[in-house]
């Protein structure tokens, strides 16, 4: 039984496509569909050098399509970490080593200052790091 190049691109084009939906990632949906675009283009080509010219072609805009529409966005800090470096609102005055509180995504925290600054009510300020249950934060 002879195979042709189309049925081998249009079976592993089809597996890659439907493994996508049980590995997430988001990897196999665009080999397979470069695969599946090609096994079509491959009826009229005989050469199997063509054939892998159109795939490694076909693959490569697929590639950057992918990525122009579908681009990756940013990992988020989550937790504690998330908190670094975002800007809040003072609710309660910090006054030097005086602790006072800060609201930030709608939490209380009390807050000490970085350098000993005073910052008054509606201040807004950033916050540098976390010790336990305290923020230090700095001017903006």
């Amino acid at each position: 039984m002879e195979f042709h190049a189309w049925q081998i691109l249009g079976a592993v084009g089809l597996i890659l496509v439907i493994a996508e939906i049980f590995i997430p990632g988001f990897v196999l949906f665009p080999i397979g569909l470069a695969a599946l675009v090609t096994a079509t283009v491959s009826v009229w080509l005989e050469d199997w050098r063509a054939v892998l010219a159109v795939l490694a072609a076909v693959e490569i805009a697929t590639f950057f399509l992918f990525r122009h529409f579908f681009p990756r966005r940013p990992s988020q800090d989550t937790g504690v970490e998330g908190m670094i470096g975002k800007e809040c609102e003072v609710i309660a005055r910090i006054a030097g080593k005086t602790a006072g509180y800060v609201k930030l995504f709608g939490d209380e925290w009390a807050a000490q200052s970085e350098k000993g600054e005073t910052f008054e009510v509606g201040s807004r300020v950033v916050i540098t790091r976390l010790e336990g249950n305290r923020v230090w934060v700095r001017a903006v």
